[in-house]
C-alpha cells in the first residue's frame, strides 16, 4: 500500500509539470544544463598579412591616466569642439557627437545617477536593431568590480528608441539632455520586471511632474532587470532567430583553467535571459614526439593547450556567431620603426608595435550543443585592445573594434585566401584618447562608436565599412 501511494504522488507531480504552463524563464530554469565541452583543433587556417597597413596606422591604447574625460556640455558644438577626422585609407569623414548616455561612473556629478543604475556601472556592450527611423539602440551596462576577479558583474540593459530620441536630443546642440531628464525622472524609473500596476502608477506620476520634452526621453528610455553579466563586452544581436546574447566570462585573463562559458538568449521585451547555454572551449594542440631525428604524433594524443573566454560577439545573417582573441604581440624590428607615426607620452609601452595576431573564430548553437571552429587569422590588428565585434548585414562585413580604430573584412571570404585590399582600416586623429567601448550599425550603415568616460555615442557622417 505504501508502494502505491508514493507511486501516485510521483505521477500526480509528473503530470502536473506537464500540465502547469510555464513561463520562458521559469522554463529556462527547470531544464537540467548541458555542460558541454567543445574542442578547438590545431589545424592551420586560412591567413591575411596587414602588416604593412599596421606599422603606419597602428593605434595603441592610452595610458590609463591619459583618458580624457568628455564633460557634459549644452553647447551646440560637434564632437568636443572639433570634427573627429578619421582617416580610411587615404578618405576622411568623421563621427560628430549624438548625445550622453546614462552611467553611473561620474563621483562628482550628482545629477548624473539615474537611481537604478550602480555608481560603479559602465557602458560595455552595444547592439543597434533597425533602419533609423525605427532603429532601437540595446546598451549593456555592467556594475565594475574591485579585486582579482574584475569581471564577475552583473549588470542591465538600456534600451534607446533613438527614432524619438532624435526629435529632442540634438536640438540646439543640447547632447546632455538623456541623462538630465532621467535624472530629473530618476524617482519614477522601472525596471521591465516590475509589475503592471507598479508601471502604469510611475508613468502616470511622471507625467503630471516632468516637462513634456523630459516625459517624451523618460518614455524612449527601457532598463532592464539586473542580471550576471560578465564583463558586458561579449554583447549582440543574432538578426536570425531575432534575440540578444550575452557570453558572460570570469576570469580576468585566458588560462589554463578549467572555466566555463555563459551563452545567455535575452528577450528583447523582458531584457533578461530566457535561456542559457554553458560549456567549455578547450583549445587542442597537436602533439609531437621524436625518435632517432623522426617526428611523428599518435592518434587522439593532443596536447590540452587551455581554455577560452569569448571577450567579444557578434552574429551574421546566417545566425553563426563570432568571436576573435589576440595572440602574442608583434614587435617591430629597428630597421621598420621608421615607418610608425612616432608615439607620444599620452600612449602606451606597446606603441612601437604594431599589432597582435588575430584568431577568428565561428560557432553555432544548437538546443542542447554548441559547435565552434576557428576560421581566419589576421597578421596583424590596427589595435592593441579588442573592444568588441560587429556585423553589418549590408556588405556582409565583421568589425574589429579597438580604441580609436576599427578594421572590417568580407565574410564571404572567410576561411579563405583574399588580399588586404579587402579589409578596410579605419583609425581616430591621435589628438583624442577615448575608450571605444564598440560600435553600433544600423541596418541603413550608420555606426554608433560608444565612447567611456563619460558614456557617450557618436555617429558616423556617411555609412562605416
Amino acid at each position: 500500500m505504501i508502494n502505491k501511494f508514493y507511486q501516485k504522488v510521483l505521477i500526480s507531480g509528473l503530470s502536473l509539470m506537464l500540465i502547469l504552463p510555464l513561463d520562458v524563464d521559469a522554463f529556462a530554469k527547470a531544464r537540467p544544463t548541458v555542460y558541454a565541452t567543445e574542442d578547438i583543433g590545431a589545424g592551420k587556417t586560412k591567413k591575411v598579412n596587414t602588416e604593412s597597413i599596421t606599422k603606419i596606422w597602428y593605434r595603441p591604447r592610452a595610458n590609463k591616466r591619459e583618458y580624457q574625460r568628455e564633460k557634459l556640455s549644452g553647447k551646440n558644438k560637434t564632437y568636443n569642439g572639433k570634427r573627429i577626422i578619421i582617416s580610411e585609407k587615404g578618405k576622411h569623414y568623421e563621427f560628430k557627437r549624438f548625445a550622453f548616455l546614462a552611467d553611473g561612473k561620474p563621483k562628482k556629478m550628482k545629477y548624473y545617477k539615474t537611481g537604478i543604475l550602480k555608481k560603479n556601472s559602465e557602458v560595455q556592450g552595444v547592439a543597434i536593431i533597425g533602419k533609423n527611423s525605427k532603429a532601437k539602440m540595446y546598451i549593456l551596462v555592467t556594475n565594475r568590480r574591485s579585486g582579482k576577479n574584475t569581471n564577475h558583474r552583473y549588470g542591465h540593459i538600456l534600451k534607446y528608441n533613438l527614432h524619438t530620441l532624435n526629435k529632442y536630443v540634438n536640438k540646439k546642440g543640447k547632447h546632455d539632455k538623456i541623462v538630465r531628464a532621467l535624472v530629473k525622472s530618476r524617482k519614477y524609473m522601472y525596471t521591465t520586471s516590475a509589475s503592471k500596476s507598479k508601471k502604469k502608477h510611475l508613468r502616470n506620476k511622471a507625467k503630471d511632474k516632468l516637462t513634456p520634452t523630459n516625459y517624451k526621453i523618460y518614455r524612449s528610455v527601457t532598463i532592464g532587470p539586473r542580471f550576471k553579466a560578465g564583463h558586458g563586452q561579449s554583447f549582440a544581436y543574432n538578426p536570425y532567430d531575432k534575440y540578444l546574447y550575452n557570453a558572460a566570462y570570469w576570469l580576468k585573463k585566458d588560462t589554463g583553467k578549467k572555466h566555463l562559458v555563459t551563452m545567455q538568449r535575452i528577450g528583447l521585451n523582458k531584457l533578461k535571459p530566457v535561456k542559457r547555454w554553458k560549456f567549455y572551449i578547450r583549445i587542442k594542440k597537436k602533439a609531437w614526439h621524436q625518435i632517432w631525428g623522426v617526428k611523428f604524433r599518435w592518434p587522439f594524443q593532443d596536447k590540452n593547450a587551455g581554455y577560452l573566454q569569448i571577450r567579444d560577439l557578434t552574429f551574421d545573417k546566417n545566425g553563426n556567431f563570432y568571436f576573435a582573441k589576440l595572440l602574442g604581440r608583434n614587435k617591430l624590428k629597428k630597421r621598420k620603426r621608421l615607418a610608425i607615426v612616432k608615439p607620444n607620452k599620452h600612449e602606451s609601452k606597446y606603441a612601437n608595435q604594431m599589432g597582435k595576431k588575430v584568431q577568428v573564430y565561428r560557432g553555432r548553437l544548437s538546443s542542447h550543443s554548441v559547435k565552434i571552429s576557428a576560421v581566419h587569422q589576421i597578421s596583424n590588428s590596427i589595435g592593441s585592445v579588442s573592444q568588441g565585434l560587429s556585423y553589418r548585414k549590408k556588405g556582409n562585413r565583421l568589425f574589429f573594434i579597438y580604441d580609436s580604430a576599427f578594421m572590417s573584412l568580407p565574410l564571404s571570404k572567410i576561411n579563405q585566401k583574399f588580399s588586404r585590399k579587402s579589409m578596410h582600416f579605419t583609425v581616430l586623429t591621435r589628438q583624442y584618447y577615448r575608450e571605444s567601448e564598440g560600435m553600433g550599425i544600423t541596418s541603413d550603415g550608420d555606426g554608433y562608436l560608444i565612447m567611456n568616460r563619460y558614456a557617450e555615442a557618436v555617429k558616423s557622417v556617411g555609412k562605416v565599412r
